[in-house]
């Protein structure tokens, strides 16, 4: 159960991108970069399409990593990696912040997501192993949840506040894998 609150928490950030930070850029968001007007839509879409090619290429290094690091080292640098770097991503609006702040948080996800599901097949016995799994499937209708929740706080509290709230929310999670960790056998 630790795990679950865990993931909801830190996957919640996840969440905020679709949700709120596609709002609000949408909303306040305007640069130039290289002589090129960049609406806040535009950057939304810019900030998924590098999530995406940052995963998709990663995807191939990273195992080697986790190798040389060992799984332990492996998912805490990416959760280290993966929280802060969304307290840029929810709170600004400059373009290069939020470019940096994405790359930052999608090379943590890469070591997060594979190693997470690691962790949860470790802590399921095989007798309890599909209700683990069918919990897994409702902490992503968590998510959706607490992004809906993104954007109607976003009536009422500044970006720099909800950057706050939300990355929070997340170290709370980091504290609750910090607890599971020596309870799970990763190298």
């Amino acid at each position: 159960m630790i795990y679950c609150v865990a993931q909801l928490l830190v996957m919640s950030l996840d969440a905020q991108v679709i949700n709120y930070v596609s709002v609000r850029l949408a909303k306040s968001f305007q640069a130039v970069v290289l002589g090129h007007e960049i609406t806040g839509i535009q950057m939304a879409g810019l900030i998924r399409t590098e999530n995406t090619l940052i995963v998709v290429l990663l995807t191939l290094v990273v195992p080697t990593l986790t190798k040389m690091l060992g799984e332990k080292r492996s998912f805490l640098l990416g959760l280290v990696m993966y929280i802060p770097a969304f307290f840029f991503i929810i709170s600004s609006n400059n373009f290069y912040t939020l470019v940096s702040a994405v790359f930052v948080a999608s090379i943590g996800k890469v070591f997060i997501i594979p190693l997470g599901k690691t962790m949860l097949a470790e802590l399921s016995t095989q007798e309890l192993r599909g209700t683990y799994m069918a919990l897994n499937g409702f902490i992503y209708r968590g998510t959706a949840l607490l992004g809906a929740l993104g954007v109607m706080l976003a009536s009422t509290f500044s970006p720099y506040h909800l950057a706050c709230f939300w990355v929070g929310l997340a170290s709370l999670g980091f504290g609750c894998y910090l607890y599971l960790l020596p309870k799970i056998k990763l190298n």
